[in-house]
């Protein structure tokens, strides 16, 4: 071999190093890019993947075929070819029309074609078929999605013959695969769309299946969003299924969860309440699972915790995105397997408990900060409820200010009988940063003051009117009212007609908010607290 060919030589292996990495690179930002893909872009980022195997490979035509519902047709739902290639599209019998060629693909084997001589003798629709298209190669690998056979993807020529070696078939298999689990998304994520499109607009449903007979103690209003709400429960109720309440601060997240385990074969049994932002890392896993004696500075007694006194019953955990890292793998056990031990302890204690879960933030936010873990909330979130904060069910307003009216009157020994239209009207267009809690706060204070039978509520809304001229974001919002609020409470924070008090929300809650929406510790009224 002369230098000339040893130089040819090199320069092909090279050639064909720098392809291969190429190609893996491709491979590897096909991965990569469906991953995250919303599902309404898939199909359009799989018609540009196509085109880019296509011409990258030298083939001619790429095509991927779904298979139908029956299992007898295969539809063609993406394909590109080359400038005067013959396209196909829409379906067809694969079953009846290429029937060996269909067995083959139910089978998970994958078809691999160098020339059409290469067609068994028992393909004999097959073999008709080739003789009146012209095609040279192809290769089709079937996919599955959950086990089953789900579609193919298949590349060919017309105008020459492919050897196709191993390695190349290795890697158009996990292209199949990468497209098959990005098909499986979109069609879950599709469904999952129009199911819940289909809930919101059939108003009917929500009306006829709210049935009279479940009482909903405390749960005031008759809104389209609340009988959705409420609807959601009753689906879920009777189930063992664990449920993530989400929603503002004061929308009345406690109440829906004594809904659902009132309404669950648990009812009989008693839900326990823990709020994981009011005790320190150290109580708050004491106070979940127990501990023993010993076990830390005064534990002078062993003492069970909410999970084991709670076993065959239900355990809200309020505020969950405030539990500490380190107990949220103790708790993603628990949900997992059931089982935990004792602080102090290397016991395995087993229980059955029902979780239903709450909090105010957005989850997903705090995965990202790297705050909750995604495990977690993927377990907790196996039934999500929102719960919409006051601003977005207006309608409910009035009902709510009757019968906080009539409670608190009642309790007072007051005979309040009515309430000026002009006042409804104010508390209607109101934003209520601190929702449904906020509310009530308002109306008892207002019997504490009022006079005869007609309510008198002094506080001022206008600032916070969402239909003045001049619409803040309602962050801003809330912390001009908060600023107010403590203007008025000359920054104390706690105590009897506190900012938290008059808020209607934990002052550990409050000073969170007074951080996050930056209002600042230089302002006077701060410092005098």
């Amino acid at each position: 071999m002369d230098e000339q060919q040893i130089n040819n030589v090199k320069n092909s292996s090279q050639q064909f190093l720098a392809e291969k990495l190429e190609f893996e690179k491709i491979i590897s930002g096909f991965s990569s890019k469906f991953i995250s893909l919303p599902w309404k872009q898939i199909d359009d980022e799989i018609d540009s993947s196509m085109k880019t195997l296509v011409e990258f490979l030298k083939f001619e035509r790429g095509t991927l075929l779904e298979l139908s519902e029956s299992g007898d047709d295969l539809i063609v739902t993406h394909q590109y070819a080359k400038d005067g290639i013959r396209r196909t599209s829409g379906s067809y019998s694969s079953k009846d029309s290429v029937p060996w060629f269909h067995s083959q693909l139910m089978n998970g084997k994958t078809i691999i074609l160098s020339k059409p001589e290469d067609l068994p003798i028992e393909a004999v629709k097959e073999r008709e078929l080739a003789s009146k298209i012209n095609f040279k190669s192809s290769i089709t690998i079937p996919f599955s999605v959950g086990g089953k056979i789900a579609g193919a993807l298949g590349f060919n020529t017309e105008s020459f013959d492919i050897e196709w070696h191993d390695e190349l078939i290795n890697r158009l298999k996990f292209v199949a695969d990468i497209f098959a689990t990005a098909i499986a998304r979109k069609n879950n994520e599709s469904k999952l769309e129009r199911l819940q499109e289909r809930l919101k607009a059939e108003n009917i449903i929500l009306k006829n299946d709210i049935k009279q007979d479940y009482t909903f103690e405390n749960i005031i209003g008759q809104s389209d969003t609340i009988k959705y709400v409420l609807y959601r429960i009753q689906q879920v109720a009777p189930t063992n299924t664990t449920v993530l309440i989400e929603g503002e601060t004061g929308v009345g997240k406690q109440l829906f969860a004594y809904a659902i385990h009132s309404m669950s074969k648990r009812k009989d049994q008693p839900m326990f309440k823990v709020n994981c932002a009011a005790l320190s890392p150290t109580l708050i896993e004491s106070e979940l699972f127990g501990h023993e004696r010993g076990s830390f500075t005064g534990a002078d007694k062993t003492v069970k915790g909410r999970f084991e006194v709670a076993d065959g019953g239900t355990l809200f955990l309020d505020e969950i995105g405030e539990l500490p890292l380190n107990l949220q793998a103790k708790l993603l056990r628990v949900l997992q397997d059931g089982e935990f031990e004792r602080l102090g302890s290397s016991q395995t204690i087993k229980v059955d408990v029902r979780i239903i879960a709450a909090t105010n933030k957005v989850l997903k936010n705090e995965i990202q900060e790297g705050r909750f873990r995604k495990d977690l909330y993927y377990r907790l979130s196996a039934y999500p409820i929102t719960v919409p904060p006051l601003r977005e069910r207006k309608e409910d307003i009035p009902e709510l200010i009757s019968y906080y009216v009539k409670k608190y009157s009642r309790e007072m020994g007051r005979n309040i009988e009515s309430i000026s239209k002009a006042m409804i009207d104010k508390l209607i267009h109101y934003s209520w940063p601190g929702n449904v809690r906020e509310l009530e706060n308002v109306i008892e204070r207002a019997v504490v003051i009022s006079q005869g039978n007609t309510l008198n509520i002094v506080e001022e809304f206008k600032h916070e009117s969402i239909d003045s001229d001049s619409l803040k974001t309602l962050e801003e919002n809330e912390k001009s009212y908060i600023i107010k609020v403590l203007e008025k409470t000359n920054g104390r924070i706690e105590g009897k007609s506190g900012a938290a008090e008059l808020l209607g929300i934990n002052p550990s809650t409050l000073r969170s908010r007074i951080k996050k929406l930056g209002i600042s510790s230089n302002r006077s009224f701060l410092n005098a607290s």
